[in-house]
């Protein structure tokens, strides 16, 4: 734990000698940094609203806040990344001399099922008018109700099967965790990272694989999400004011990769008691402040 406590206060320090020069290059700090997390970075921005009033990021902004946690998970589960790549290399190429049932293509499977169940509600929201979903994104109200919800949902279930640590991930159970991502999707204050351990946890896979399956599949979606804004901003006409700075992009990723580092750490030994509760805490701060 001395190790874990030293890595956070690196972490803390790193991201002291940060010169921000504006209010956006915060919250693109607070919203790329929680991602690693399974804690709502949309509850955070709120609350840090709440004191500075609203701040919107650009589109280049929104690249770079999916971006920075993208490569903290490249980088430290880059084992995995590899052999996943390679897996779905050989079955590309080598379909019929491969073991269907061996563990690395039943969980390359399982990725794969588990991106294209999201993928499915990702293409729905087009349908859903825009309006509404800003309307949903903007609504402090909610965002603080559904992280006490699923901070409840995180703390109750995580210690409900602290013993059942043995399951194994499965496509059916992967079909299931990308169809709770519409959660995430639609419901903002949920966290992507955190209904995604939850759910695992409920179908008994223990803390660290659901923490790395998480890590995994957030790295699809990601790059989906960056494709898709890069196009927007290739293709949309708006004066950016953001001027991209190479140290606060680096630092940023260094501390989401340390903080990463540090939950993987700490999990060893630790329950997700502490971030369910820290959660709840916090959107009961949220409605507190709104009122």
């Amino acid at each position: 734990m001395k190790k874990t406590y030293a890595i956070l206060a690196l972490s803390l320090k790193l991201f002291f000698l940060i010169k921000v020069q504006s209010l956006s290059n915060i919250i693109l700090g607070i919203q790329s940094i929680t991602e690693s997390l399974p804690i709502s970075s949309g509850a955070h921005v709120v609350l840090f609203s709440a004191f500075f009033g609203d701040v919107q990021l650009n589109i280049l902004q929104k690249i770079m806040m999916n971006l920075i946690p993208l490569l903290a998970f490249i980088c430290f589960f880059w084992k995995d990344c590899f052999n996943v790549l390679k897996n779905f290399l050989y079955i590309f190429f080598f379909q019929k001399k491969i073991n269907k049932t061996s563990d690395e293509i039943v969980y390359l499977r399982s990725l794969i099922i588990a991106t294209f169940a999201f993928g499915i509600f990702w293409l729905l929201s087009f349908i859903i008018p825009l309006s509404f979903l800003n309307i949903l994104k903007k609504n402090s109200s909610i965002i603080a109700i559904n992280s006490i919800v699923f901070g409840f949902l995180l703390l109750f279930i995580d210690r409900w099967k602290m013993l059942e640590q043995d399951g194994k991930i499965t496509e059916k159970k992967a079909f299931f965790v990308g169809l709770t991502q519409i959660f995430a999707l639609f419901m903002p204050g949920v966290s992507r990272m955190g209904v995604c351990i939850t759910v695992l946890r409920f179908l008994g896979i223990n803390r660290k694989e659901s923490l790395k399956f998480s890590c995994l599949l957030a790295i699809p979606i990601s790059l989906v999400s960056i494709a898709f804004d890069t196009l927007n901003l290739i293709n949309y006409n708006e004066e950016i004011y953001f001027k991209f700075e190479p140290l606060i992009f680096i630092l940023f990723s260094i501390f989401s990769f340390l903080i990463l580092y540090a939950l993987n750490k700490y999990i060893k030994n630790h329950s997700f008691f502490i971030f369910g509760l820290y959660r709840i805490i916090l959107g009961g701060l949220i409605l507190f402040l709104i009122k």
